[in-house]
């Protein structure tokens, strides 16, 4: 339970990372509301801060690995890690149930 509580707010900030890096017109997610009460009120303050500052990295390098955010290769990169976040929260929520 740990580890997912874990990957979901990674991946939850990495989202967040890419939407600041890469705005999207008229669009603006707030990733972490999708989290599970139970998800937010397990992660310390210590465990967030790691988090926001895993996912600020990983959210520059796959930027700059996938040549800027008009590439079709950072587009491409974007929808794979929001699936991996979506099933992300679909096994929080069977896990849950």
């Amino acid at each position: 339970m740990g580890a997912l509580i874990g990957e979901l707010a990674f991946h939850a900030d990495l989202m967040q990372s890419l939407d600041t890096l890469c705005p999207r017109a008229g669009e603006r997610t707030d990733w972490h509301a999708a989290l599970a009460r139970p998800v937010r009120q397990a992660l310390t303050p210590s465990m967030r801060e790691l988090s926001r500052r895993l996912g600020a990295e990983a959210g520059r390098q796959l930027l700059s690995e996938a040549g800027g955010c008009a590439s079709g290769a950072f587009a491409a990169a974007y929808r794979e890690e929001r699936e991996e976040f979506l099933d992300l929260l679909e096994r929080w929520a069977r896990f849950a149930s």
